[in-house]
């Protein structure tokens, strides 16, 4: 792996966050207010499926933005840990000298991940690894602008076999989109940007092929894990022999429970 993260923090609670499409600020106190978590007392991990709005302002803006949620976390003991969605500028995950360069790294709550991270994360005094990769097409993408509300690198990278095989065994899987297989498996809910972008029903196909690759060499390497996406904004939860496959919807957090 290219890029491996250890927290030694002993964190209470593993959560998982839906697309939040830049309402992050509601993440603390709201979202923690919902589920009675809104103290300073547990220690607390959430994972985001990305489309967390990164790059839809100036960088000033974001960073100021990012400051500002990161304090927010801090008082509420909480840390971030978020892949990109399509909805988020590659940028402010993938190019690491932008990140140094720009300060997108100095957040003591917030980690904007490359995509093909490992995470080593201690839950209840157990260590659990966490694989995260981002990416996805959008399916509105013929009405957006590149640059400005859409990103021609949005898609999602298969890694090399290789690279794949060392990631070994994991306890989550964190991605944007799913695989080929896993719900939802029919495009009649987007017929209408199909017809307006010709290449998407090809690219979609590709897009859930590659992911099906990936996860068939997780698949072959473990007997057992918890995948949590998001990008359709429905809540959706199936199991697939032992791997269970968990899709969120918009602002839904949900706890990691390993004992079931």
């Amino acid at each position: 792996m290219d890029t491996y993260i250890e927290n030694t923090l002993d964190f209470n609670l593993l959560m998982v966050l839906g697309d939040t499409h830049g309402n992050n600020m509601n993440i603390a106190p709201i979202l923690l207010q919902k589920y009675h978590l809104n103290n300073n007392k547990e220690t607390k991990c959430i994972l985001q499926v990305g489309d967390f709005g990164m790059g839809f302002t100036k960088l000033n803006g974001e960073k100021i933005y990012l400051k500002l949620l990161n304090d927010r976390l801090k008082k509420y003991n909480t840390y971030l840990y978020v892949i990109r969605g399509n909805h988020d500028d590659p940028q402010y995950f993938n190019d690491e000298v932008f990140k140094e360069k720009n300060g997108i790294n100095n957040f003591s709550n917030i980690k904007l991940l490359k995509d093909h991270t490992l995470l080593s994360l201690k839950v209840n005094g157990d260590f659990k690894k966490v694989y995260c990769i981002g990416g996805a097409y959008s399916i509105d993408r013929s009405v957006r602008t590149q640059g400005d509300s859409y990103w021609s690198d949005e898609k999602f990278v298969l890694p090399s076999l290789d690279e794949r095989n060392k990631i070994g065994e994991v306890d989550v899987v964190i991605t944007h989109t799913r695989p080929a297989g896993v719900w939802p498996m029919e495009k009649s809910s987007i017929a209408n940007w199909i017809m307006k972008d010709s290449q998407l029903y090809y690219d979609l196909d590709w897009e859930s092929d590659d992911m099906k690759t990936l996860f068939d060499t997780l698949k072959s390497n473990n007997t057992s894990f918890k995948h949590f996406y998001g990008h359709f904004h429905s809540s959706k939860v199936e199991y697939l022999g032992e791997f269970k496959h968990q899709c969120l919807g918009i602002d839904e957090l949900v706890e990691v429970q390993f004992d079931i």
